[in-house]
This record gives structure tokens, C-alpha cells and sequence, in this order.
């Protein structure tokens, strides 16, 4: 029996989100965040009583950042985001200092600042933002971190005064640990301006309604997607279950690792988009998993193609020739024709395999570019000391001249 719509239609849900899993395990197994920037996420947590919070969509991100290895700090503590009265007891006291320790990051211009933050905007942080309760707050904290931050001992007074100030509002009803980040956020914008490094992404609402004002006021990008979560049709087009998440994660990442930008622009364009279009236009050999999988896998081998020949470019501008990509297109033919007479499963045990070999070929590019590199830089080196040698040689025969001038006349003096 054939599957009905809603069946076709989970089904092409599920396989987005197998599709986007594999992807991230693409990035992972790239490590692309070697050298990422230290991070922070912001975000309130669930409060039904005050509004749409979509907490879960901030900790699917701090999942698939963690997964990749970013150096992410947030606070995943639920205490002080519910409406209920919060008890200044000893340990909800030192659970606040726990929390301060991590959120002390946001502040500015010192050693431990994080380089980037990821502000989650709802529509409960909007309304947090709203009250006179938070307005109050935060210039409590501004006032005290503007004097300790006079002080000596610096980090230190800072955070004496602040724990201070969050241990006074703790038994208060309208006290939510995201107001304290939200604080620090805005003591980052002042004295940081333009390099505050804050990113927004909104969940759900609009700008103007989830964000605080120093940032539907600045210049600063926000990424809107990912509040594109649930399925509908756009432009003509059906989307799929968190679709718009994904596409707003990409823009995330492009954000964060600028220098990787091209290698998650190639992989989103080259096997996100290409397999969400085949789904959407209902390519009946795509709608089951494993077929699925080696529609996948194939336009995986086509974004390695693009890789492979963005170093290959980069290769011949210093004058290298190519033949390990020859050697490699030779080799792709090869599997597949072999592949093309194959059934479904040895087809992707084939593909598999190639993606192997592009893989390797593409490390085997990237060592080979480095090495030239370091080759030119040593070549460069060298040319300059020589040029230093020269002309210290020059310097010294010089001042032998002048020395013997001086000598001459010493001795014409005394004669």
C-alpha cells in the first residue's frame, strides 16, 4: 500500500534532521573548530506564565555547538527563571555564586572575557527586558561594577560587589538569572561598542520585541531564522520540521569561523540545500533512508570536488602542478561506472569509499599548500636576512673607514 501524505511528509521530516546530524558529524570529524573563539549562550528558560520562551531551541544549540568542540560556557540553571517566589536559602545562595562564576565572562576587558556571545531572543527575554524590576536591576549592577572596576584589585571587587548586588535580589519575585546576563551584556556593548561580539538569534516574536534595545537600535546583524521552525510552504516551497534552525545554524557558524566560511558555504549549499530540493520535489528515489543516504553521500562527493578544486587554484597561483587531482578524478570515474551497475546498498559502499579518497586528496592538498607556504615564508626569511647581512657588512666596513679616519687624525693631534 502506498504511503499516505502525512506518512511522505514525517518521513521527509525525519530524513532533514538525519540529513543535518550527518552534516554536523561532517564538521566534527573536519574539527573546524580548532582554533574557534571562546563562547557564551544567553537564553531564558521556559516560563508559560510570562510568554514563549522556546528554551529547547537554545539547548539544541548548545548541543550541536558542544558537539563540534566549541569552548561554550551558558547557564543551564532552571532556578530564578520560574514566576514562583525564590527562597533566599544557603544553597540557592551558592548555586547563584556557581553561576556567577561562569557568567562574569560577559563582562568586558579582562582576561577571562568570552570572545563571542550568542543572545537567544524571545519573546520572555522581551518581556524580562520590559519591567521596571530589570531596569532597576541593571543599573544596580552598572553602578557597582563602574566603581570596583576603579579598584586595584580589579576582577576581584568586581566580583564582590556584583555577588552583592545578586545576593540582595535573590528573595525578589521578578529575579531571573538571565537578567544578570542581560546586564553584563549591556555593560559589554558600552564599553566595547562595535566590538562587543554579541550575535542575536531570535527564536520566536520579532526583533523589536525580543531583544533589548541596544541592539534593535545598533547595526548589528541578527539571524531570524531559526524562529522558521515549523513546516509550512515558502515561496511555493514546502519546508521541513526546524529547517530554518539549520539554515540560521550555518549562518551561526559562518559568524563564528570566519576563516572556515567557504568549507560551510560549499557543504550547506552542496549537500543541505541540494538534497532538501530533491525532497521537495519529491524525487521518488530519494524518499526512502538509504536511498536517501546515497543521494546524500553523493552530493557530499560534489562539495569535496569544489574543496579540492578551491585548493587546487590556490596550488597553481604558486606555480604547483595538480596531478594528485588527476590521479583522483581517474580514480572517481572508475567507482563510479562500477557504481552506476550496482544495487542501491554497494552503491553506497562504493560511494563510501570515494568519499574516502576525495577526503584524503583533499588533506593531501591542504599539507601540500601549507608546506609551499612555508616554503615561501622561509625563502622570504632568508632573503631578508641576507639583505641584513649585507648591509650590517656594509655598516662595518664603514665604520672600519671611519674608525681609521678618527685614529689618523688622533694620531696627526699628538705627532
Amino acid at each position: 500500500m502506498p504511503p499516505t501524505s502525512f506518512s511522505a511528509s514525517q518521513r521527509k521530516h525525519e530524513l532533514v534532521a538525519g540529513l543535518f546530524k550527518e552534516i554536523l558529524g561532517i564538521f566534527r570529524e573536519w574539527d573546524l573548530c580548532q582554533n574557534s573563539p571562546s563562547l557564551f549562550l544567553v537564553y531564558a528558560h521556559n516560563n508559560p506564565s510570562v510568554g514563549q520562551a522556546d528554551a529547547e531551541v537554545s539547548q539544541n544549540l548548545i548541543q550541536w555547538l558542544s558537539s563540534l568542540r566549541f569552548h561554550l560556557y551558558s547557564d543551564r540553571t532552571a532556578n530564578g527563571h520560574n514566576a514562583l517566589v525564590f527562597h533566599n536559602t544557603w544553597v540557592n545562595t551558592a548555586k547563584a555564586d556557581d553561576i556567577l562564576s561562569s557568567q562574569l565572562c560577559l563582562l568586558p576587558n579582562h582576561p577571562g572575557s568570552v570572545d563571542k556571545v550568542i543572545l537567544c531572543g524571545s519573546e520572555v527575554l522581551g518581556r524580562y527586558i520590559e519591567t521596571s524590576y530589570y531596569q532597576s536591576y541593571y543599573q544596580s549592577l552598572q553602578s557597582a561594577y563602574q566603581v570596583a572596576s576603579k579598584r586595584f584589585d580589579g576582577l576581584d571587587s568586581i566580583k564582590t560587589v556584583i555577588r552583592e548586588v545578586i545576593n540582595h535580589n535573590l528573595k525578589e519575585r521578578e529575579f531571573h538569572h538571565v537578567l544578570t546576563e542581560l546586564a553584563f551584556l549591556h555593560i559589554r556593548y558600552k564599553y566595547k561598542q562595535e566590538n562587543h561580539g554579541i550575535i542575536p538569534v531570535l527564536l520566536n516574536g520579532t526583533s523589536q520585541q525580543c531583544f533589548p534595545a541596544f541592539i534593535v537600535n545598533s547595526t548589528t546583524i541578527r539571524i531570524i531564522e531559526p524562529s522558521w521552525r515549523v513546516p509550512s510552504v515558502w515561496n511555493g516551497e514546502e519546508t521541513y520540521q526546524n529547517q530554518g534552525l539549520h539554515i540560521g545554524f550555518f549562518k551561526l557558524l559562518k559568524r563564528l569561523l570566519v576563516n572556515q566560511e567557504r568549507r560551510i558555504q560549499v557543504i550547506e549549499e552542496e549537500v543541505y540545500h541540494s538534497c532538501i530540493q530533491a525532497l521537495q520535489k519529491n524525487y521518488s528515489e530519494v524518499l526512502e533512508p538509504q536511498a536517501f543516504s546515497v543521494y546524500m553521500k553523493g552530493a557530499y562527493l560534489k562539495a569535496l570536488d569544489k574543496l579540492v578544486e578551491d585548493n587546487v587554484s590556490t596550488l597553481r597561483q604558486f606555480g604547483l602542478g595538480t596531478s594528485s587531482k588527476s590521479i583522483l578524478q581517474r580514480k572517481q570515474n572508475g567507482m563510479l561506472q562500477t557504481a552506476q551497475i550496482l544495487d542501491t546498498k554497494q552503491a553506497q559502499t562504493q560511494i563510501e569509499s570515494l568519499i574516502e579518497v576525495k577526503v584524503n586528496a583533499l588533506k593531501t592538498e591542504l599539507k601540500s599548500d601549507l608546506q609551499s607556504e612555508i616554503h615561501l615564508l622561509k625563502s622570504f626569511i632568508d632573503s631578508k636576512l641576507e639583505a641584513m647581512q649585507k648591509v650590517q657588512s656594509s655598516l662595518e666596513i664603514k665604520l672600519d673607514s671611519k674608525l681609521e679616519l678618527i685614529l689618523a687624525s688622533l694620531n696627526k693631534t699628538s705627532g
